[in-house]
């Protein structure tokens, strides 16, 4: 070949390859839809991560590319960033990511699109334009993915199911007070035990039993005086639970109280006393607060129907006592977790 022929397929070549380098570095088109709480990087810092790795453009409108859906929610000391991934063949994949570190896990997300719209990028040969399929589904460890990019490269993601549920035991002291069962409010002060089936600290389904036992509130007739006190146990089973910011959260129960009604006659002839089996179900809603380990706070509001109604008397027909149709409580506690 002549030195003039050779000249022109190395010219050849050269534009072939400047081409193929400039659409290599055109910037892919990226829809993304994120929520994070406040205390979280916002979807601009997320953007920034992903630009660190690959050039990317937000899409046109109509434009038919790869979308990302990008949720991050901070439970106590768990944070669980979930990426849900539509395709441009309208494929959904899915990915959750776990960490205890907000940041770590907004950058393993980062990480994780960026692998999913330029696998070269991340180390990979391929591009799907959807999250990586050997791993949808399965949770990721953020420590891992954050600051260890290039170990990541080597092996895609670490795979890491995170802790299974576990039990959880919390001891409280309470003080409650009740209204509508008698003219004035009850006073009363007990303890619970609450069993939680966690895999966060103080969240997740939990049963606890508890008692609570009331001062006796005395009413003045013209013909006497009388006192009632209610002592009961206390059962709650609350089926989930709702994170409200990180170490808050919220659990709607359901409620059941059985227990004594005392009733005491004073002032009059005759007068006795009576021990009465009492009982009332309800709904109640309990918002959970942990300022730090292992100290839990908890305050509860409830509404309550009385199942055993009773009237008290005195004769003739002076009514002192009379169960109403519904009661309101409202508590407050302060407890230890003690596993």
């Amino acid at each position: 070949m002549s030195l003039t022929g050779r000249a022109g397929v190395l010219a050849i070549a050269f534009a072939l390859g400047a081409e193929g380098a400039a659409r290599a570095d055109e910037p892919v088109a990226l829809r993304l839809e994120y929520r994070a709480p406040a205390s979280c990087p916002d979807e601009e810092a997320l953007l920034s991560r992903i630009r660190a790795r690959v050039a990317v453009r937000s899409a046109l409108p109509g434009e038919e590319v790869a979308t990302f859906g990008v949720t991050v929610q901070a439970d106590s000391d768990r944070v669980v960033g979930r990426i849900a991934s539509m395709s441009e063949r309208h494929e959904l994949t899915g990915r959750e990511v776990m960490g205890t570190d907000c940041s770590d896990v907004v950058d393993a997300v980062a990480f994780i699109i960026t692998m999913a719209l330029s696998p070269r990028a991340a180390g990979s040969t391929a591009h799907t334009g959807s999250l990586p399929s050997s791993a949808i589904g399965a949770p990721t460890d953020a420590a891992g993915a954050s600051g260890h990019a290039t170990s990541l490269e080597r092996d895609q993601s670490t795979v890491n199911g995170g802790p299974g549920p576990r039990l959880e035991l919390l001891g409280s002291a309470q003080a409650e007070v009740t209204l509508g069962y008698v003219p004035s409010a009850l006073l009363a002060v007990g303890a619970r035990l609450q069993v939680f089936r966690t895999r966060v600290y103080a969240t997740g389904p939990s049963v606890a039993v508890g008692f609570a036992a009331t001062e006796a509130v005395e009413r003045d007739l013209p013909i006497g005086r009388a006192s009632l006190a209610l002592t009961t146990g206390e059962l709650f089973i609350c089926p989930l639970s709702v994170a409200l910011a990180p170490s808050l959260s919220l659990r709607p129960c359901a409620r059941l109280d059985i227990g004594q009604l005392r009733g005491e006659g004073s002032g009059i002839a005759n007068a006795r006393s009576q021990n009465l089996f009492f009982s009332s179900a309800g709904a109640l809603g309990q918002i959970t607060f942990v300022p730090v380990k292992p100290l839990v706070v908890d305050a509860q509001a409830s509404v309550l129907f009385p199942l055993t109604p009773y009237r008290f008397v005195f004769e003739p027909d002076s009514v002192i006592y009379s169960a109403p149709s519904v009661g309101l409580s409202v508590s407050l506690a302060v407890g230890v977790m003690f596993l």
